[in-house]
């Protein structure tokens, strides 16, 4: 996910230049469809990122709260299901009721799944003879229940992980055309505005090449740091874990527990610095200038994303 934000985020960056020199489409009406095209798609890009940063940690704690709960009251059950198999004689019963109780503890979620609905319809078939044993009608209603409900996490969590590599194959897709428009339209659109506006075909190809700009190499420099701190923008607390890059240049930290993260030993150039963290918005880059022995901080503000059902 790392060199997928940075992608976009190197393309947003191309779209502001685009804004800031806006003049330069207005003379063609394929170059404005274009532009309001790559515009589109990025836009497009982005909300399939913040998809994407959305955690499936809930998903996953809730459904592994549920299996842990669901394996006690299975072996609960299955116990109780071979104590009346002994008592009826039913060998057949305590046999089924056995792999039920052993592999409880030994089978992954979907087993567990297909064990608890075995057992509870089983049960509920001597439901009046369960009583006798302790085993209440609502004790089996609770037990149908709660295999029901995480039979349904179980399905809430496939069909998001279904979601999610859906949205990884189209947002590939939208990165291949934003690069194939670039490639295709906007590459030749710049050599024509060279002579007219060398400012911004000079910018844009440095955007395209994305090569470390490094000062002179025969000056001796004493190196740099970059260094800062990621909080969440409502709280204000520190947000530890989140991914810090200093693009083109493979820089790559996470932030500490108080949010705090350094890049040092850096030689003299142009830096963009990027964050992101599950959860949270991909905020806007930072470029800086780092020169002789330069102490650089950049911090960044994260607003979470808006829960999804």
């Amino acid at each position: 996910m790392n060199k997928v934000i940075n992608r976009y985020q190197k393309y947003r960056q191309i779209d502001q230049l685009f804004n800031e020199f806006e003049t330069l489409f207005q003379t063609n009406t394929a170059d404005q469809e274009v532009r309001a095209a790559y515009s589109a798609r990025l836009s497009e890009v982005e909300n399939r990122i913040n998809e994407l940063l959305q955690p499936m940690q809930p998903y996953y704690r809730v459904q592994q709260e549920g299996r842990a709960h669901l394996r006690e009251q299975l072996r609960l059950m299955a116990g109780r299901g071979m104590a009346l198999a002994r008592q009826l004689n039913d060998t057949q019963l305590y046999g089924q009721m056995h792999h039920a109780f052993t592999q409880a503890r030994l089978g992954g979620s979907y087993t567990l799944k297909a064990l608890s609905l075995s057992v509870a319809s089983w049960l509920e078939s001597h439901a009046e003879a369960l009583a006798g044993l302790g085993v209440s009608a609502e004790m089996l209603s609770a037990f149908r229940s709660e295999t029901e409900a995480f039979d349904a996490d179980l399905d809430q969590t496939s069909m998001t992980k279904s979601q999610r590599k859906a949205s990884r194959t189209q947002l590939k897709n939208v990165l291949s055309e934003l690069h194939d428009m670039l490639r295709t339209h906007f590459d030749s659109f710049v050599l024509m505005q060279q002579s007219g506006s060398p400012e911004f075909a000079e910018r844009y190809q440095n955007l395209r090449r994305r090569k470390p700009q490094y000062r002179n190499r025969d000056i001796v420099m004493h190196p740099s740091e970059i260094f800062g701190v990621v909080k969440d923008s409502v709280s204000g607390e520190p947000l530890a874990g989140a991914t810090i890059n200093l693009l083109d240049h493979s820089y790559v930290v996470l932030t500490n527990e108080d949010g705090s993260f350094s890049f040092d030993e850096l030689p003299a150039g142009s830096y963009t610095v990027s964050c992101h963290a599950p959860g949270y918005q991909v905020p806007e880059v930072v470029t800086v200038e780092a020169g002789n022995n330069s102490l650089l901080e950049v911090n960044f503000e994260l607003q979470a994303l808006a829960a999804t059902a």
